[in-house]
């Protein structure tokens, strides 16, 4: 496959220790002059072109929409987002979503990893006071675009994952976690009948979940009948007012 597809292109993957953030970094590398570049840059060069472009657009519309609204809300509002997962969203060119291996993993490999650098670039400005962990728990992403430090998913249970303790999944689905045999048999009432039809939602952050509904009940909508030109309602009136800027 890499051979098929990465060095017709003259590009590699590669990770490297980056010193300055103490981690490993997933870069892509043009093998002609040794230039690392956004693993994502070739979405946004095509970004005026096709239907790609116009997708793209949408998202980075929807996260200017998304910063003005989190912007109007006061700190420690239940709604606000993460701020750095607020952060990674801005300089991230798009809206991660759990895919639940529906691509390649190497390429949610690289997007998560794209998506962990700017986390990373977060932590080392050194203004948030929370530990480096803490911020990572809030707004890291695995390769499936789940959480990287999942949490236990028990009502009443508010463990997250930590480097000396992982969470188990369920053995029946193996879409849900717990951080403890007594966790899962205490939630198992509640989980059974998604176990056994295997339709428990992927696990995500809070942040991402905000976003995501955002994005799917209130923002596409009213993006595409803006885009379409018709009637606005006010639903549509608001997004489009939000995005003007005539209404703060």
């Amino acid at each position: 496959m890499y051979a098929k597809c990465c060095v017709r292109q003259a590009f590699k993957i590669q990770e490297r220790w980056d010193e300055e953030q103490g981690r490993m970094a997933v870069i892509r590398c043009n093998d002609r002059s040794g230039i690392t570049m956004n693993p994502l840059a070739p979405w946004l060069q095509r970004a005026p072109a096709d239907a790609l472009g116009s997708f793209i657009e949408g998202r980075l519309k929807f996260m200017d929409y998304m910063e003005k609204l989190d912007d109007a809300l006061p700190d420690g509002h239940a709604d606000k987002a993460d701020p750095a997962y607020r952060y990674a969203s801005i300089k991230f060119p798009g809206l991660l979503a759990p895919l639940s291996r529906l691509i390649p993993k190497n390429n949610g490999h690289i997007m998560s990893g794209a998506w962990n650098g700017i986390v990373d670039g977060y932590i080392a400005l050194g203004t948030d006071s929370r530990r480096p962990l803490e911020i990572e728990q809030a707004a890291k992403l695995d390769d499936d675009f789940t959480p990287l430090w999942n949490r236990c998913e028990a009502s009443g249970c508010d463990a997250v994952e930590q480097p000396w303790r992982k969470m188990k999944c369920c053995s029946g689905c193996k879409l849900i976690y717990y951080c403890s045999a007594t966790c899962q048999r205490a939630h198992w009432k509640e989980h059974r009948t998604d176990c056994k039809t295997r339709t428990h939602a992927p696990q995500m952050l809070r942040s991402q979940a905000r976003y995501l509904k955002a994005h799917t009940d209130i923002f596409e909508p009213a993006y595409a009948k803006i885009l379409s030109g018709e009637p606005l309602d006010a639903n549509t009136a608001m997004v489009k007012g939000v995005l003007d800027d005539t209404i703060t």
